[in-house]
């Protein structure tokens, strides 16, 4: 329920009930994939490999590739 996950994440209770619907549409596997991407380019920009902006712009580029899944 999206009380429980709010308070077990420590996020507002609103935000959470209106992602909800947005992550049914990803299986697990979409999502960890995801975090990793998200977590590559956090390491990749703490270590200064490459810019800001091109890294959130792979990153775009990536999210925009994936493909959500149908089920939900």
């Amino acid at each position: 329920r999206a009380p429980q996950i709010a308070e077990v994440a420590g996020l507002n209770p609103y935000v959470v009930t209106k992602s909800l619907p947005l992550v049914r549409r990803f299986s697990f596997t979409q999502l960890k994939a995801a975090y990793r991407a998200v977590l590559g380019v956090d390491t990749a920009l703490k270590r200064s490999r490459m810019p800001a902006e091109l890294a959130l712009d792979l990153l775009v580029i990536e999210f925009g590739q994936a493909q959500p899944s149908t089920a939900g």
